[in-house]
């Protein structure tokens, strides 16, 4: 968040900073009894430390006021922070489940039957993509930033379920030794081409965290 001289903080800093010389200066000032000569000698002290009293309590004012704007731009920046992390881990989950899932349909060679049906069979299909919904799953909810990210969330952990759904089905198709994969092997463009659009969301939703 880059801090500017026109900002309510500055301007209330110079305000105080004001109030606190100017007093001191009126105050020890050596012609006030000369200036105040229709005052007696008595009571020109006496206002001259009245003037300076207000003069303390109003620069006192005006520095606890710019403590609380401070106080409030630091839990606002703290907030934004905070809400970058959430949206950049989400991205960062996504590269990784696309990758898992773009090398999974790699490996599933059309050519060579014995190295996919090796490759299925080594497979655990409980734990497919485990890590990254358990990853997915948790991001506190609470903590992003508006209902935009939070959908977008919501649905990275949809499609890491739908996902593992449809690479099952692959293997279970592979290791039923049917030798035509089309109708499971097609599916798995669509879900790829969702990943990246699921990218391109959270890239707009990281701008928006940047612009708290």
């Amino acid at each position: 968040m880059r801090k500017e001289l026109g900002t309510p903080g500055a301007v209330v800093g110079a305000f105080a900073l004001v109030l606190l010389f100017g007093g001191l200066t009126l105050a020890i000032y050596p012609g006030w009894d000369k200036i105040g000569a229709w005052a007696s000698k008595s009571d020109a002290p006496a206002w001259v430390q009245a003037v300076g009293s207000v003069v303390a309590i109003l620069a006192s004012g005006a520095i606890a006021w710019w403590q609380l704007i401070a106080t409030r731009n630091f839990q606002r920046e703290t907030s934004r922070q905070r809400a970058i992390v959430m949206v950049e881990t989400i991205g960062a989950l996504s590269r990784a489940h696309l990758g898992e899932l773009e090398s999974f349909s790699a490996m599933v060679d059309r050519h060579n039957y014995l190295a996919t049906l090796d490759y299925m069979e080594r497979l655990d299909a409980r734990a497919l993509f485990l890590t990254a919904e358990q990853a997915a799953q948790s991001i506190p909810l609470h903590e992003l930033p508006d209902a935009e990210t939070v959908r977008l969330l919501i649905d990275l952990q949809n499609a890491i379920r739908t996902n593992r759904d449809a690479a099952s089905k692959l293997r279970d198709h592979i290791m039923a030794g049917e030798g035509d994969w089309a109708p499971i092997l097609f599916p798995l463009g669509p879900n790829i081409e969702g990943l990246r659009l699921l990218l391109d969301k959270n890239s707009a939703a990281l701008k928006r965290a940047e612009a708290l």
